[in-house]
């Protein structure tokens, strides 16, 4: 057989097998730095590849996918207080804490399209988060005008304080999860777990789970909630279905889970322990489970990747070490890359803190990382780009 035929077939089959199987790469693309003590969530991505987020100084950024500035958008105040969301015609929505708590609607060229004030709240606790319907839904902290639904020009759709009244304490925001006609908030303070009618405002149901973390749910509305010790699932009229995590030992520690293409759902146990699960009506059916960073790390949570291949997560291996970023294969749990995070000239190192945001096409994430292990001169974050090949 000639060297141009058993060229061709080995590329022939690299082609028909799946990436978990080939393998995946990554390589730090970029990072950007700003002046913030962090950037609490991950960011999200316009249809053009720009990528926008928010800090905690209560600046908005946006960046072409080359990692260059393209502009910010600057509030006076403490901060800001949520995650970062791009409508479908390419407004970007973000929320602001106390005393000039609202939720800001900035057009693609960082000009401000409207505001929708809350000046007695302590600020944005739920969202902001664009529905399947295309409008925006928002929760703020008592004081404040509670859930909100807003079109994508600002007019009020409805507006309900919740029962018992919608409130957190010490809360940096949460990610809405849409599923079932609903929308559902979750508070770790108070335990509550809220579900609201996306067309008409209605609270739906309301449970307390006792601690309630950053929750995820399907398109039918099963709602995914880690309570810290368990995993509990609900139906979209908030009915328990079961909880996980009772019997494989002892549990301290639950990240936020994140639902697959496939509807598989990943979560990471006790700081050291990445799960794959398969849920069903009767409980989860465990697929495997993978060594991820040893207890006293930080792991803010999975992220899967849109081709459904890979499982990515960032944090650290103990503390005062520097970060780390791995990929996991979506198959069986191996890794399939490993990025050492190098400690900073000043003594600091980077550290993942948020959960992972994956382009579209799923060749690119980004990350957000902040200042540890030595007190800097001034405190500053990162934005880290990951190139994802084969």
């Amino acid at each position: 057989m000639n060297k141009f035929l058993l060229s061709f077939l080995a590329a022939l089959l690299a082609a028909l097998l799946p990436a978990q199987v080939r393998g995946q790469q990554a390589t730090v693309a970029w990072r950007f730095e700003v002046l913030a003590n962090y950037i609490s969530h991950r960011p999200d991505i316009g249809r053009d590849g720009t990528v926008y987020f928010n800090t905690s100084s209560g600046d908005l950024y946006a960046l072409a996918p080359q990692g260059t500035l393209k502009w910010v958008y600057h509030v006076d105040t403490v901060g800001s207080a949520g995650p970062t969301v791009v409508g479908r015609d390419g407004t970007i929505y973000f929320g602001l804490s106390a005393p000039l708590a609202g939720l800001h609607a900035v057009n693609p060229d960082g000009t401000q399209k409207w505001v929708f004030p809350a000046p007695d709240s302590q600020g944005v606790i739920g969202g902001p988060g664009v529905g399947p319907d295309g409008n925006v839904y928002v929760v703020f902290d008592l004081g404040g005008p509670g859930a909100v639904s807003l079109t994508p020009d600002g007019n009020v759709r409805w507006i309900n304080p919740g029962t018992p009244t919608l409130a957190e304490l010490g809360q940096l925001g949460r990610e809405l999860p849409f599923g079932g006609g609903n929308f559902y908030f979750t508070s770790t303070y108070y335990g509550d777990v809220y579900a609201f009618d996306l067309a008409t405002g209605a609270q739906r149901a309301f449970a307390d789970a006792g601690s309630a973390l950053q929750s995820d749910a399907s398109r039918r509305g099963i709602l995914y909630v880690p309570t810290g010790l368990q995993l509990n699932a609900y139906n979209r009229n908030l009915q328990f279905l079961w909880s996980f995590f009772d019997d494989v030992g002892i549990t301290n520690d639950l990240t936020a889970p994140d639902l697959g293409p496939d509807g598989k759902l990943y979560i990471n146990r006790n700081l050291s322990e990445l799960w794959s699960l398969t849920p069903t009506p009767s409980g989860p059916i465990v697929n495997w489970v993978a060594d991820s960073f040893v207890a006293g790390g930080f792991v803010p949570g999975p992220d899967v990747s849109p081709t459904n291949e890979l499982v990515l997560l960032g944090g650290r291996q103990d503390f005062g070490r520097p970060g780390i970023i791995e990929g996991f294969s979506t198959a069986n749990g191996a890794v399939l890359f490993h990025i050492d995070i190098p400690n900073e000239p000043d003594g600091t190192c980077a550290v993942p803190n948020a959960r992972a945001k994956f382009t579209r096409s799923g060749d690119r994430a980004y990350i957000p990382a902040i200042q540890l292990c030595d007190v800097p001169d001034q405190y500053h974050s990162w934005l880290y780009a990951l190139d994802i090949t084969p």
